[in-house]
């Protein structure tokens, strides 16, 4: 049969597993909060470097960057002009290995 100092260790050792726990579970939801921010604020921030406003949501944001990069393969000598210093062979040959 346990003693009574053995109960009062084993209730303290409980009690400070418990504290580092909720410590632990608090700092790991601060953080899921800030990469949470963060991953909203890239895929939809509030407004574009034109002052439009940018896309609602993730889904919205990734399937315009599909597209993005669907018109750019079509057509790289536009991809050239948005980078201004380019070759369009460069980016030509860049886009092309991009497809595999």
């Amino acid at each position: 049969m346990p003693s009574t100092d053995q109960a009062l260790a084993a209730s303290g050792a409980v009690e400070l597993a418990t504290s580092r726990l909720q410590r632990t579970a608090g700092t790991l939801s601060r953080a899921t909060s800030r990469l949470e921010a963060e991953l909203v604020g890239l895929t939809s921030p509030p407004m574009t470097v034109t002052g439009e406003v940018a896309l609602g949501n993730t889904t919205a944001a990734f399937g315009s960057a599909i597209l993005l990069r669907s018109d750019l393969l079509a057509h790289p000598g536009d991809a050239m002009r948005a980078q201004s210093g380019l070759e369009v062979s460069r980016v030509i040959r860049l886009l092309d290995s991009s497809e595999t």
